[in-house]
Parts: structure tokens; C-alpha cells; sequence
């Protein structure tokens, strides 16, 4: 698995797998093994459901809005609370993170704790 990384920030009250949800946009964090490793050892994630309706926009190397629920690497999105989050990447040591990293930080820090943050691991 890659550890290149999108956050899509879910839209308000999303929050279960049997819900539609919808993301407008995108934070790109970059790689960070350190970050990933802390993710992955975290018990607060979970995964979309097969069928799952989750649309948004990629990037610029993808086609446009549309239906995401899988990696490029076919395991499902995974979604993390913003509070979650947070909680991970401030495990890490200062020289474990980077510019937009911490730009990331911020905008999560102004969101709602319980708000849920697709891991678009590509």
C-alpha cells in the first residue's frame, strides 16, 4: 500500500457506513511512513461497506466527481474521527512532520471532533 496521503473531510453527519456521504474537496498531506504506521495501529478506524455511496472528487490525475469507496489498491476508504486524527498525528515527533502536515493540523483542529475524515492512502 501506498502511504501518499488525501484526507477527505466527510460531509456534516456522516458518520456510518450505510449512510450516502459526499466530500467537495481534499487535504494532501504527502507520504509519511510515521504517520501511516500510527494510523494503521489505531483501533478508531472503519471502513466503508461494499455497497457504500461515498462520492467526491480525487485529483487532478483522476476523473471527476464520482463514486470513491476504494483505494487505488482496492481495500475500502477508510474514515477516522478529526478528534482521532488529530490524536495520531500529534504522536509524532517534530521531525516526523512536515509543511502541509501541519497545515492539515490546523484545518482539523477547526472542524467538529466527531467529524469523519476519509484516508485515501493512493
Amino acid at each position: 500500500m501506498g502511504v501518499d496521503l488525501k484526507l477527505f473531510v466527510a460531509n456534516p453527519g456522516f458518520n456510518d457506513a450505510r449512510q450516502q456521504g459526499y466530500v467537495h474537496s481534499y487535504l494532501e498531506v504527502g507520504k509519511n511512513y510515521d504517520l501511516y504506521h500510527v494510523i494503521d495501529g489505531s483501533s478508531k478506524t472503519w471502513r466503508l461497506s461494499e455497497n457504500s455511496d461515498f462520492h467526491g472528487h480525487i485529483g487532478c490525475n483522476e476523473p471527476g466527481y464520482g463514486r470513491i469507496t476504494t483505494t487505488p489498491y482496492g481495500e475500502m476508504l477508510t474514515f477516522i474521527s478529526a478528534k482521532d486524527l488529530i490524536d495520531c498525528i500529534k504522536k509524532l515527533r517534530p521531525e516526523q512532520t512536515y509543511q502541509s502536515l501541519i497545515a492539515a493540523l490546523a484545518y482539523l483542529e477547526k472542524l467538529e471532533p466527531h467529524r469523519q475524515i476519509g484516508l485515501y492512502f493512493h
